[in-house]
């Protein structure tokens, strides 16, 4: 009878097994310079960024890229007319920590994003400039990042993302950065070639650590709009300018352009923000408000329909409150419609839920974006990437859906599974009884 009942219990565990596998919460990947491996391990790891991060995609769970010592990247390929790196989509996130990530590239060129990503504990070294474009996917670069070089980060651009609508340039879903660490030129939502561009939710970018960055807008230039944007100052420091935008003055004969946030623009200065350490470069606007040109510049019938048709939230913590509104030539208190003494809370940091919608991939190339980088902020002679609907050769790249919706389980499988345990033990239990009658 005992041996029978073991058997009954080993059938229905490998069972289950069968049906309801198993996995691992978390992987880790190997790369380093030479490596011939599969990834398992430092003695067996990859050898090139891409062929890890194309692994690491294919998997379900978390997995974290261990980079061993320094590795050359040349990532990118001719797309369009840049060099881009359209990473391949996945559900899952994806760590890059450790090492050293040397980049060769023999010009600037665009790292486009597939999914959550946490870059940490690494240093990057670029002599011709990297920028990151989040293509609407979680980004953070958590602590012990060095930067050498130019680099910068954005949600999107114009031509860049394979979830905008290339036709009408539009997209429903959020957008968040974070730095912790690492030196940035510019950080944005909507770069300076999103011209057009329509961004139908919210996003929040968050400043904190010892990151040090220039210039941090919602947009970089004007008739690009997002519905509600948040920037959180909780530490690092600001050199030049925090706005909606910083190019909405750029044409006061064409009043009807509009950029940035049109909902709410909000800026969160936190009890960790140290407004001495920031705003002291010598060029160039040193101050936040509403846009990169001093509000003096811009007459004030103006100033809505040329920098964003929004409402101006100035939120600061009680703790610096006094020395933030004191600093007059670097806070721009006149621009907001209010400023709030207020605590930061977990609850500014809540983005709605949005779905976005799952889009085909487009059936014509297409079009070039007609505005180019400027010298400021662009990775060194470059344009806008193509839309996904060219990708580099040899990569595992885009597909025309979304993956950021997480698969859910499958009821129909659950109830397959379910199903398949009883008929065992049922048929189990079958054979026992008629064993015994026979006895």
């Amino acid at each position: 009878m005992k041996k029978t009942l073991s058997l009954i219990i080993a059938i229905v565990m490998v069972a289950a097994m069968a049906v309801f596998p198993v996995s691992a919460a978390s992987a880790d990947l190997y790369v380093k310079a030479g490596g011939t491996g599969d990834g398992s391990s430092e003695s067996n790891a990859f050898g090139s960024l891409t062929d890890a991060y194309n692994a690491a995609a294919a998997m379900t769970e978390d997995v974290t890229i261990h980079v061993v010592g320094t590795l050359d990247i040349q990532m990118a390929e001719s797309v369009g007319s840049a060099d881009t790196f359209i990473a391949p989509e996945h559900a899952n996130t994806i760590t890059i920590t450790g090492g050293k990530l040397n980049d060769i590239q023999p010009k600037g060129w665009f790292w486009v994003l597939g999914g959550k990503t946490v870059i940490d504990n690494t240093e990057i070294a670029t002599a011709n400039g990297i920028f990151f474009i989040t293509d609407f996917y979680d980004f953070t670069v958590g602590t012990g990042v060095t930067t050498t070089g130019k680099i910068s980060v954005g949600a999107t651009a114009a031509n860049s993302s394979r979830h905008l609508d290339i036709f009408t340039k539009t997209y429903t879903g959020n957008a968040r950065i974070t730095l912790l660490s690492g030196t940035y030129g510019d950080v944005s939502i909507m770069r300076q070639n999103s011209k057009g561009v329509v961004i139908n939710g919210s996003s929040i970018i968050t400043i904190g650590g010892t990151a040090v960055v220039d210039n941090l807008v919602t947009a970089r230039n004007m008739l690009a709009t997002i519905e509600n944007s948040t920037i959180i100052l909780d530490g690092g420091k600001v050199n030049r300018f925090v706005g909606n935008c910083d190019r909405a003055a750029a044409n006061l004969t064409a009043p009807t352009y509009v950029s940035g946030a049109t909902g709410t623009f909000k800026v969160i200065v936190t009890k960790n923000f140290k407004i001495a350490d920031s705003f002291n470069q010598e060029n160039g606007s040193t101050f936040f408000g509403i846009s990169g040109v001093t509000a003096a510049t811009i007459a004030e019938a103006d100033q809505e329909t040329l920098i964003g048709k929004a409402e101006y939230i100035l939120q600061i913590a009680p703790e610096v409150y006094d020395e933030v509104t004191a600093a007059a030539d670097k806070v721009q208190t006149i621009s907001f419609d209010s400023v709030v003494n207020k605590t930061h809370t977990a609850e500014d940091e809540q983005l709605p839920e949005i779905e976005p919608p799952v889009t085909e991939p487009p059936a014509t190339e297409p079009p070039v974006s007609d505005t180019q980088p400027d010298d400021e902020t662009k990775p060194d002679e470059t344009t806008e990437p193509a839309s996904s609907g060219t990708t580099p050769s040899g990569d595992v790249t885009t597909s025309g859906t979304s993956s950021s919706q997480e698969p859910s389980s499958s009821p129909v499988m659950l109830i397959v599974g379910i199903a398949t345990v009883v008929v065992v033990i049922a048929a189990v239990v079958i054979i026992v009884v008629a064993k015994k009658k026979k006895k």
